[in-house]
């Protein structure tokens, strides 16, 4: 899901409502904090969490009466892309990490960065991105103690917000030591780590794959197979 998750359009309402119609508001600022007011999900370690949180709060409040709605009902839509842009640095940390990207040249989203004073204090040299792997998971991995469940039918994560359990996700991404690889259709190129889609035992490849899912290796396969006929002079005829 976090993957799915950086891959939000945040300048297409609609591709943001495609997410949270599936798996519902990210729950950026969520109950467990003593108060829901002061408390926002992500690089709380760094100064600038509580400017950002406060003028968040405040966009809440001006929705939620405008809509006629109980003070601080639902999440904005800033909210949610302050939670999409901070997965993102997230997964970019953890990519710094692996030697993928260089903190440098990198282009770091969220908008704590920027109020950090000069360049020289931004985070990204040294072990900066395990810093901001700790301060932007910390929060949100103590929702998931550990535990023993008896019942098989318990469903464990109803009680989680999306943001928890996407930083679970990436969690144990980085315990795996995975490897992301980009999809290598040419009308998605997300990352993904195991392909989608023929699973069988509930097992997933992580290693030969170059397409996200099944359904985009085989769009890749009919559009090689269109291409084939055009120059062919034929008439494309699906197989």
């Amino acid at each position: 899901m976090y993957l799915e998750l950086i891959g939000v359009d945040l300048d297409d309402p609609a591709s943001i409502r495609g997410f949270v119609d599936i798996y519902g508001e990210l729950g950026m600022r969520h109950g467990r904090a003593v108060s829901k007011r002061t408390f926002l999900a992500g690089f709380k370690l760094f100064s600038g969490q509580e400017v950002i949180s406060n003028s968040l709060w405040e966009g809440r409040k001006a929705a939620t009466t405008a809509a006629g709605l109980p003070e601080g009902a639902g999440e904005t839509l800033d909210e949610f892309r302050w939670g999409v842009r901070c997965m993102r640095d997230l997964v970019s940390a953890w990519r710094v990490i692996q030697g993928e990207l260089d903190p440098a040249a990198h282009h770091w989203e969220a908008p704590i960065w920027r109020l950090q004073g000069s360049l020289d204090e931004v985070p990204w040299e040294g072990r900066g991105a395990v810093t901001i792997l700790e301060s932007g998971l910390g929060d949100a991995l103590e929702a998931f103690p550990p535990a023993i469940i008896a019942n098989p039918d318990v469903p464990v994560f109803d009680d989680h917000w999306p943001f928890e359990i996407a930083c679970l996700e990436l969690f144990n991404h980085i315990v795996e030591n995975a490897i992301y690889r980009r999809c290598e259709n040419e009308t998605c190129g997300r990352f993904f780590v195991r392909q989608r889609g023929r699973a069988e035992h509930g097992q997933y490849r992580t290693r030969g794959v170059k397409y996200c899912s099944a359904e985009c290796a085989k769009q890749t396969a009919q559009r090689a197979y269109r291409r084939r006929k055009a120059q062919q002079g034929a008439p494309a005829v699906h197989p």
